[in-house]
């Protein structure tokens, strides 16, 4: 197992999995630990409730919380993606390299998979709330790991005289989904039209 966690992170196999590194939570802890995991439970839970039953008569209700929310979560997937092409194009290099493909793509999974499940619920009984909680608690979880490798980048990729358009692109993205992330909770806040004022 040491030598697996060693191969994909880039380190020794002493110390293959390093929580903590010059001053910071150890990038490949982070992508492992912090992102792959919330990512994939998000991904499991959100896959628990694509099979909703529809409603009939929750089609004609103008819902603008809930589109907001499928938008924001279509955008994160999206976005999750796009954070694999400067991976592939400028840091070929990177020790790190199929840590980070591994964690975009659980990320645009998880994403995905609750985009999915936001439009089941949209169009079942549940849109007239704001549907279950728990799934807005596990798209809350993966922001630690967004903050932490935003701090990281800044402080180890931008502080060099020779900034790499990767970086830049990569900082941005995190900022992006950060973002979104805000207009996720937003969706969530809008109130929901009440069921008996449409019958």
């Amino acid at each position: 197992m040491e030598e697996i966690l060693a191969n994909l992170c880039g380190s020794s196999r002493i110390d293959p999995l390093p929580v903590w590194e010059h001053g910071n939570v150890g990038h490949c802890f982070n992508q492992l630990i912090l992102n792959m995991f919330p990512h994939a439970i998000l991904a499991v839970v959100s896959a628990c409730y694509i099979g909703t039953p529809r409603s009939l008569d929750s089609g004609n209700v103008h819902r603008p919380g809930w589109k907001c929310r499928i938008a924001a979560s279509f955008i994160l997937a999206g976005l999750s993606v796009l954070d694999i092409i400067p991976v592939a194009i400028w840091q070929r290099g990177l020790s790190s390299l199929y840590v980070e493909v591994l964690a975009s793509g659980i990320a645009t999974l998880a994403w995905l998979t609750h985009s999915l499940a936001l439009v089941a619920l949209y169009k079942s009984p549940h849109s007239f709330s704001r549907g279950p909680t728990t799934l807005l608690v596990l798209a809350f979880f993966p922001i630690p790991s967004l903050i932490i490798t935003l701090v990281w980048r800044c402080q180890t990729e931008m502080g060099v005289q020779h900034v790499q358009p990767g970086t830049v692109f990569r900082v941005s993205i995190l900022c992006l989904q950060l973002t979104t992330l805000v207009f996720y909770v937003i969706g969530y806040i809008i109130p929901t039209p009440n069921r008996h004022n449409f019958f």
